[in-house]
């Protein structure tokens, strides 16, 4: 039996067994050996809407299923059978983990404490996603699984050493990749200590095409970035040090846009089409994780929304994908998928403008990015539990309270509010940390206060807690507000 219908097999008895699985943990089987002869295993974590797997070489993401409008799985990431795909040159970095440095770094030179370091150069003329031959995408990692009432999680490990690649330092990294109990949810998050100065930007490479890895093309997906501004580039890739506003050029996703609508205005340049790093806009007060992207396929109704502690994301339109034979014997055409990569800045170690990479000895690098699934209905609305409205629509409703003297509580979360969030006047709180917010709303005591949040039933517990704590002239804003929502409190006016 070819290895890749062993796979197929594995993920189809670990979706048989979801409550064995989340019993007993993530479950591990081998995954082949590397050409010098180290072992390989594949973890596969599950919960009641997902199935993900990772592999210790390389720290990767092999395979990410989860459902579209209809319930039915695809895996939706670029990926290879084997070992052996991941170690061929058509691996264009697939889900693996990247560092040391991910994305580039000019020339492979930079100068920390008065010493110029020299790196690897394996894009040419610069160094890229850590090196040639030791990066973290190319070495085996150590791993162990673990489970709790939050879900499954699998940590990866890997000293690397000094000089590794170029970088100073003996580099102690965990990758650690968690699968919510309860919804459709992946965490990845990142620590790592140093016994000298170093720089370090990791990141995960996975491709994603929501319709299912192997699908024609991305350019029909939806997307959104919470970015003003990016980092413009030269000829070879390599910032130059400005940071621009998107607005006026193709980059500009602050509203949502099929990825193909303006593609064709980068074709002709260097990057071949979007291959831009995004400067995230700042998260809201009290909020550890800005939201970095919103990629929707409107054909299986599924969406990816991503929040990260990082100030980056790196876009990316598989513009160098050329038809090679991944999973199943699917073909990953060019364009077929495309990469939202959080990070640091590219070369930031040679910008002191930058958001600084550099770890000292007895600092800790943290880092934690969060790949939250969903739904949408044919008219790109959020199904379940959730609203939605025109743009448009909320826009001119909160604008029309706040000229009546309304106070309006966005919870700014959903792509969605993020325009409403530039509205003059309006009052932005992270509404899911409301008991904590007191002393900040004492001061609207006396006024008229609106809540505003998609969800209805945290709309309606915001609402009812206001009321019982002393904010008696307090409404909910929730239009369109359906039956599920109304059965948590029928007392709750609305606007």
């Amino acid at each position: 039996m070819r290895q890749s219908s062993a796979i197929y097999a594995m993920f189809m008895a670990t979706c048989v067994t979801v409550s064995a699985i989340q019993a007993d943990g993530p479950k591990v089987q081998p995954f082949g050996k590397t050409t010098d002869g180290q072992a390989v295993e594949i973890y596969t974590l599950t919960n009641s809407q997902m199935t993900v797997q990772v592999m210790t070489y390389g720290a990767t993401l092999v395979q990410l299923h989860t459902p579209d409008r209809h319930g039915k799985l695809a895996d939706v990431v670029l990926g290879w059978d084997n070992v052996a795909g991941y170690e061929s040159a058509d691996n264009q970095y697939f889900g693996c983990t990247t560092g040391r440095v991910c994305n580039r770094i000019a020339k492979g030179k930079f100068w920390l404490d008065n010493k110029q370091y020299s790196l690897a150069i394996n894009n040419e003329p610069n160094h890229l996603h850590g090196g040639a031959k030791r990066s973290l995408d190319k070495v085996v990692w150590k791993a162990r699984s673990s489970h709790t009432k939050r879900g499954q999680q699998v940590e990866f490990s890997y000293l690397s050493p000094d000089g590794e690649e170029g970088y100073p330092g003996n580099l102690t990294i965990q990758v650690i990749y968690s699968l919510a109990a309860d919804q459709p949810e992946l965490t990845i998050r990142y620590q790592a200590t140093t016994d000298q100065a170093t720089p370090i930007n990791l990141t995960n490479h996975a491709y994603f095409n929501l319709a299912g890895a192997g699908s024609a093309t991305v350019l029909d997906h939806t997307l959104q970035l919470n970015a003003d501004q990016y980092t413009p580039v030269d000829d070879t890739f390599i910032p130059t040090g400005k940071i621009s506003s998107v607005e006026g050029t193709p980059l500009d996703f602050r509203q949502p846009l099929t990825i193909g609508k303006r593609i064709d205005q980068l074709v002709g340049t260097a990057t071949l089409g979007y291959d831009h790093n995004y400067v995230l806009n700042a998260p809201l007060a009290g909020q550890k994780l800005r939201l970095a992207a919103v990629l929707t396929d409107n054909s299986s109704g599924r969406r990816l929304r991503i929040a990260t502690s990082e100030p980056g994301v790196q876009f990316y339109s598989g513009n160098f994908l050329n038809g090679q034979t991944g999973k199943n014997g699917q073909t990953y055409a060019h364009q077929s998928a495309c990469c939202l990569e959080t990070q640091h800045f590219p070369d930031s170690v040679n910008h002191a403008n930058f958001p600084s990479t550099i770890l000292r000895p007895g600092q800790q690098f943290t880092s934690e990015t969060v790949y939250s699934f969903s739904t949408v209905d044919t008219q790109g609305k959020l199904e379940g539990k959730h609203m939605n409205l025109p743009v448009n629509v909320e826009v001119e409703a909160v604008k029309e309270l706040l000229d009546d003297d309304k106070i309006v509580l966005i919870d700014c979360r959903e792509p969605n509010e993020w325009e409403l969030a530039r509205i003059e006047g309006a009052v932005l709180l992270p509404l899911s940390q409301w008991e904590q917010q007191a002393g900040q709303l004492a001061q609207y005591a006396d006024k008229h206060i609106v809540v505003h949040c998609h969800h209805g039933g945290r709309s309606l517990r915001v609402t009812n807690w206001l009321r019982q704590n002393g904010f008696s002239n307090t409404q909910n804003m929730a239009g369109g507000i359906d039956a599920w929502s109304k059965q948590i409190d029928e007392s709750v006016p609305r606007y």
